[in-house]
């Protein structure tokens, strides 16, 4: 094992958050298949990772990983929900088209109504009306973010291009305060994420649909958001 990957899992054990944060990848690419496999390692324990970095003494937030899990990851559609502590390979495919369309980089509203990604709910809450767009992390071709303000706190839609399959969604342990459930919008194969119900984050933390129709992946993302209400707005997507 490398310093550099060793490193990274020292880093991932500190940085462990409900089986998400603490994964690691190692990427194996097979050109004649486009098909990539990754596998998911266990990384160390808060202490191992704090002796290793000489972080002893010193107040360190960790949370330990969940224990490794036997249970296998399940399909849903397009979305692949990886159990908690899950250690073992992943595999993609690449289904995207031979040639990728480049947008811009903007935040300009003009052009990314005119992008083929762009796509307005016929359905806000009373008092939400868009108050701004950009690329995020991509081009107008590959990503488009945007924002909804009102009365309450904002409403996010993210229109994201996704060229492999499957979508990867982490499922968090069982005493997590967290719901990951596969569900439908319309017929469409969803994920649907919200604090749980009577949980001190119930009303407050964020809840997030997201929903795949060919290649692109719709998500309505709201802290605090009702999930009846955040259904809504993504069936107005459709």
């Amino acid at each position: 094992m490398t310093r550099l990957v060793r490193f990274a899992l020292l880093m991932a054990g500190l940085a462990a958050m409900a089986g998400v944060g603490w994964s690691l990848h190692w990427v194996l690419i097979s050109a004649a298949s486009s098909q990539q496999v990754t596998l998911r390692e266990t990384p160390p324990s808060c202490d191992e990772a704090v002796a290793e970095l000489g972080l002893q003494g010193q107040e360190v937030n960790c949370t330990e990983p969940p224990p490794a899990s036997g249970d296998s990851p399940s399909a849903h559609g397009p979305y692949r929900l990886v159990p908690a502590g899950y250690v073992g390979p992943l595999s993609y495919d690449y289904v995207g088209p031979p040639a990728i369309s480049v947008g811009e980089v903007t935040a300009d509203m003009d052009t990314l109504r005119a992008s083929s990604l762009y796509k307005a709910p016929s359905f806000m809450p009373d008092g939400y009306a868009l108050s701004w767009m950009g690329t995020f992390d991509g081009d107008s071709e590959s990503v488009i973010r945007a924002v909804y303000a009102g009365p309450g706190r904002p409403i996010e839609i993210f229109r994201v291009r996704r060229y492999t399959r499957p979508i990867d969604v982490y499922v968090p342990p069982p005493d997590a305060l967290r719901v990951i459930e596969a569900g439908e919008v319309d017929g469409n194969y969803a994920i649907l994420s919200y604090p749980v119900p009577g949980s001190f984050l119930d009303g407050k933390a964020f809840t997030r649909v997201s929903f795949v129709e060919g290649l692109i992946e719709t998500t309505v993302r709201g802290d605090g958001l009702d999930l009846d209400v955040a259904l809504r707005i993504a069936r107005s997507l459709r």
